[in-house]
C-alpha cells in the first residue's frame, strides 16, 4: 500500500514551478518593463510598460492579489528628481491606487502581508525596514539592498558588502534583528529575492555587472545557490515576487486531470488485487 500511497501524493501534488515577476529595462536602461518568468519552461515574458519617460520602478515588487484576468502588484516610482512613491498596478501596466511617497532613498525591496513594509537605504548606505504608513522603523545595518520576501513566520532579505559579496539574513520579528544564514552565495545578488510557497524555495535574480541577469534558487539551509537560468537582462534592481501558482500545478487540495485520475484508480484496483493475493 505504500506505493499506492506515493503514486496518489504524485498525482496530486506534481509542481511545475513558480510563476515569477520582475523589473526590466528599456531600450535607453530605464527600469520599467513588468516582465514574467516561467521558471518551468525558462522563459522570459515582457507583460507590459510601466510609467512613462524618465519614471523608473527600481527597489522593489511585491504581487498582491488577482483581479479577474489581471494580476495586481506593489512597487516603487521614482520620478527624475530622486522622490519614490508606492504604486499599485496591473498586469496589464494600467494602473490602481494613487501613489503614495515614501521620500527619497535607494530601496531594497517591499514585503506585503495585509500591510506593506520598505527596505531604505540612506546615501550613507544604512538600512532601515519601515512600515507604510510609517508606524514602525527598525534600523538593519548596512546595504541591504538586494530585495525582501515575506515567508512563513518571517522575512528574508539580501544585503551586499562593500565587495559585491552578497548575504542572505533572516528577518525575525519577535526580536527584530536580521541574522545571516550560512548559504554562500558569491556576489551580485542586487536584483531582487522571492519566496514561492508551491516549493517553498527561494529565489534571487544576481547580476554580473555588465548587464546580464541570471535567476538562482535556494533553501535558506543549502550550503550554495542553484542555478536555474540566464535572463538577458538586465532585471531585478531589487524586484522580484512569486505570482499565484501556475494552472498547470494543481495543489494537494486541487481535483487532478482526468489521465491523474486513472492512474490513481490503476494504481488502487492493483493494489487491491495483490492484498486479495
Amino acid at each position: 500500500m505504500k506505493t499506492l500511497i506515493l503514486l496518489l501524493g504524485g498525482a496530486l501534488t506534481t509542481w511545475a514551478g513558480p510563476l515569477l515577476y520582475t523589473i526590466g529595462a528599456d531600450a535607453n536602461g530605464v527600469p520599467n518593463q513588468l516582465t514574467m518568468l516561467d521558471v518551468a519552461a525558462q522563459t522570459v515574458t515582457p507583460l507590459a510598460t510601466l510609467g512613462i519617460g524618465n519614471t523608473s520602478f527600481a527597489g522593489g515588487l511585491v504581487f498582491v492579489t488577482v483581479n479577474g484576468p489581471l494580476l495586481s502588484f506593489i512597487g516603487v516610482e521614482s520620478d527624475s528628481l530622486g522622490d519614490a512613491s508606492l504604486r499599485g498596478f496591473y498586469s496589464d501596466g494600467t494602473f490602481g491606487s494613487p501613489q503614495t511617497p515614501i521620500g527619497a532613498g535607494q530601496f531594497g525591496g517591499i514585503v506585503y502581508d495585509g500591510t506593506t513594509s520598505i527596505v531604505r537605504n540612506d546615501l550613507l548606505g544604512a538600512s532601515t525596514l519601515e512600515s507604510v504608513p510609517p508606524a514602525s522603523l527598525v534600523s538593519l545595518g548596512f546595504g541591504f539592498n538586494g530585495g525582501a520576501t515575506d515567508s512563513p513566520g518571517g522575512l528574508y532579505l539580501l544585503g551586499n558588502d562593500s565587495f559585491g559579496v552578497s548575504s542572505l539574513y533572516w528577518f525575525d520579528p519577535s526580536t527584530q534583528t536580521a541574522i545571516a544564514q550560512p548559504i554562500a552565495l558569491g556576489s551580485g545578488f542586487y536584483g531582487g529575492l522571492a519566496w514561492d510557497s508551491g516549493s517553498s524555495r527561494l529565489y534571487a535574480i544576481q547580476n554580473d555587472g555588465r548587464g546580464g541577469s541570471a535567476l538562482w534558487s535556494f533553501l535558506a539551509s543549502d550550503s550554495s545557490p542553484t542555478f536555474e537560468y540566464e535572463l538577458g537582462g538586465p532585471y531585478g534592481f531589487a524586484a522580484l515576487t512569486a505570482g499565484p501558482a501556475s494552472p498547470a500545478a494543481p495543489g494537494p487540495s486541487e481535483v487532478p486531470e482526468p489521465s491523474s485520475l486513472l492512474l490513481c484508480a490503476t494504481a488502487l484496483a492493483a493494489a487491491l488485487v495483490i492484498r486479495r493475493k
